[in-house]
């Protein structure tokens, strides 16, 4: 056996021991501030590639957003002698149930009262930043000439409606990111096309309003057309909120992403015939 005073070392020693160990394993503030910097970099360099995922995530979302637009505005012809449904009709003043928004929504299973239109989550794009704007996609209007999609009255050579899907290139815009957040013409869900009537890039039929670059690239992009309360539409009030890209449907049902450049220098003749 130990004697007494030799257990009583051993408990001393055990006890300073464990004291050192206690002060060895902490960290001083110096390692805690080298341990928070580290992290902080860390962070800042993950940082661009979350928001990397978030915005591919939210490209992805408006494509298959599209997809089901494009889906509607093809089945719809398929019912209605290959024609396209109306912007609206008549023009002016459209009834509630003549948008070409709901016309399509049977086709996609989706109700057509005001409350279900205004709940659509298919009418809203992901990266559209601001909350309260509920529609964020708009058709290929245009107005006389060669007609896209386009209001219709009846007898009304101006508004003939729209045009037939088959007499379309495959490669025309159907549906595209759309922006007009605060205008009196918000609910109306219409690019206006940049290749036909008052509305051209190059110029304006009937005003002679020449188009304008309002990016400072060195190509056209939007009409110097003055509307909406004294503003202009830049790039005709298609958005490009995805990486300066634009997201649109064609009229042969594909979805893509296009780049601001293909678009502005109409590429394959997106625009239209």
């Amino acid at each position: 056996m130990n004697p007494p005073f030799q257990t009583l070392r051993m408990k001393g020693r055990q006890a300073v021991t464990s004291t050192n160990d206690l002060y060895s394993k902490s960290l001083s503030l110096i390692e805690l501030l080298v341990v928070i910097a580290v992290i902080s970099v860390l962070v800042a360099m993950l940082m661009p590639a979350f928001r990397k995922v978030r915005e591919i995530a939210a490209t992805a979302q408006c494509m298959s957003n599209q997809r089901q637009i494009v889906t509607g505005l093809i089945l719809y012809t398929g019912e209605n002698n290959g024609r396209l449904p109306p912007l609206g009709a008549p023009y002016p003043g459209p009834t509630p149930g003549n948008w070409w928004h709901v016309l399509i929504r049977p086709y996609l299973g989706v109700g057509t009262n005001s409350t279900q239109i205004v709940s659509s989550t298919y009418m809203r794009c992901p990266a559209e930043k601001d909350l309260g704007v509920r529609f964020t996609y708009g058709v290929n209007y245009s107005k006389g000439g060669i007609v896209i999609m386009g209001y219709y009255t009846p007898g009304n050579p101006t508004y003939v409606g729209s045009a037939y899907l088959s007499k379309l290139s495959p490669s025309t815009i159907l549906i595209a990111d759309h922006t007009d957040k605060d205008g009196p013409l918000s609910s109306l869900n219409e690019n206006y096309s940049p290749l036909v009537g008052e509305w051209s890039i190059n110029t304006n039929a009937a005003g002679g309003v020449v188009g304008v670059d309002t990016d400072g690239d060195g190509f056209l992009d939007s009409n110097g057309l003055v509307w909406n309360g004294g503003t202009q539409a830049p790039y005709n009030l298609y958005a490009p909120r995805h990486e300066n890209g634009i997201v649109c449907g064609f009229v042969d049902g594909s979805v893509k992403k296009v780049s601001l450049l293909d678009w502005v220098t109409n590429k394959e003749n997106m625009w239209g015939p």
